[in-house]
């Protein structure tokens, strides 16, 4: 109870002050968001799923991959979550004023692609990605980005609901003509913006344990992945 009053809190009041105050108050206060939430245990995956494992997991996935001092990496996930939210809302708000940069190599990439050729830009959960797709039409390619109609369920806090919706819509102003689209609603509109020449950003779970997963190589490390952008790749003739 009380960490769900938390996240009532945390979205419906805390999140949108620090998202209009100076840097100083944001950079402060946003820790300290992460940081409670680490101690109550408080984030809505745990809440809305029932998943009592999310901190086993995140602890387990540091050690494997050998990082000192796992569970201190661990609250740090929580405080890399709230200034997602943070980036998020801001978004929401059109206060992230910085121009959008890629580096020369990806935009080289980018033009050696044939225009009539679909573009799946792939990524894990991590950091700020999803919110960072939303500037992915800057490479030239009207986007897509895959999202999930969940966060706007009924079994999401209200606070929560606002915040993602918010997110979203914004999102899809940046991405004009481009926009988000969820899988709920079928994969047909990212075959049709695929095969039209169209960019899709999405995320994929990692790791993938079901029996549909497939082990890829990315950055030298074997990891088990969902399959589903593969068979986009195969279906649209995209590139990856």
């Amino acid at each position: 109870v009380i960490a769900q009053r938390w996240l009532h809190w945390s979205f419906g009041y805390i999140l949108p002050l620090s998202s209009r105050g100076p840097a100083w108050f944001s950079g402060w206060i946003t820790r300290c968001r992460g940081r409670i939430s680490h101690w109550l245990d408080a984030d809505w995956r745990t809440l809305v799923h029932h998943d009592q494992e999310l901190k086993r997991r995140t602890a387990r996935a540091f050690s494997e991959l050998e990082f000192q001092a796992p569970q201190a990496l661990v609250r740090e996930r929580y405080v890399a979550q709230a200034h997602e939210e943070w980036v998020s809302e801001r978004v929401s708000l059109h206060t992230l004023s910085a121009p959008v940069r890629f580096s020369s190599h990806i935009l080289d990439r980018i033009r050696l692609i044939p225009a009539d050729q679909g573009i799946l830009f792939v990524t894990i959960h991590w950091g700020e990605s999803t919110v960072g797709s939303a500037f992915l039409g800057a490479l030239g390619r009207s986007t897509c980005v895959m999202m999930s109609r969940f966060v706007e369920s009924d079994a999401m806090p209200a606070p929560l609901r606002r915040h993602y919706k918010a997110k979203y819509g914004a999102m899809t102003a940046q991405l004009s003509p481009g926009q988000c689209l969820a899988i709920e609603d079928g994969i047909r509109p990212f075959v049709r913006h695929l095969s039209n020449g169209g960019a899709v950003a999405m995320t994929v779970d990692i790791p993938d344990l079901s029996k549909s997963g497939i082990t890829e190589y990315w950055f030298g490390r074997a990891c088990q992945l969902s399959a589903g952008f593969r068979h986009l790749e195969a279906r649209t003739k995209s590139t990856v």
